[in-house]
């Protein structure tokens, strides 16, 4: 038996985004709709190191990730992952930015709780905090953040 760690991010984006190209690229994107809007889903790590794909977007990003013996002889772990999900969109003139960045983030609320026990065998998700704004400045472009905190836990089992 092959121990690993546990980052379900993919799980999840797997399991509650469309593929489609976006960008007219030739490569597929992972996103959700949100009205007629696609919003695309990215890792973190992926987008930090290439330049900040066009908004809305979001990323998520793993913040905590840890396995805790169950048993004396360790057969079962118990993994929880906390992911930081951030929404980024720009003010522009077709959208209100007051519901815009909720819209997502209730869009995005409603996948996970549809599919929170479907996204593998022994494995469950939730959004634990709903989230907060942020705004900052990139030059004369203001961005808008939503921050929002999903749980994750799973448990392995040696068979």
């Amino acid at each position: 038996m092959v121990f690993t760690s546990f980052d379900p991010r993919a799980i999840i984006r797997n399991v509650i985004c469309s593929k489609f190209d976006i960008d007219n690229d030739g490569k597929d994107e992972y996103y959700i709709l949100v009205g007629s809007i696609k919003v695309p889903i990215y890792f973190g790590e992926s987008s930090k190191a290439n330049t900040l794909p066009n908004m809305p977007f979001i990323l998520l990003d793993l913040m905590t990730s840890s396995a805790e013996p169950q048993d004396v002889m360790a057969a079962t772990r118990k993994h929880e992952a906390i992911i930081d999900v951030s929404i980024y969109f720009a003010n522009t003139d077709d959208i209100d930015v007051d519901i815009f960045g909720k819209l997502i983030s209730d869009v995005f609320v409603n996948l996970i709780r549809t599919n929170q026990c479907t996204f593998a065998k022994d494995f469950f998700a939730n959004v634990r905090n709903e989230g907060r704004v942020i705004t900052e400045s990139r030059g004369r472009q203001v961005v808008f953040q939503r921050h929002m905190e999903l749980y994750t836990i799973y448990y392995d089992n040696i068979p």
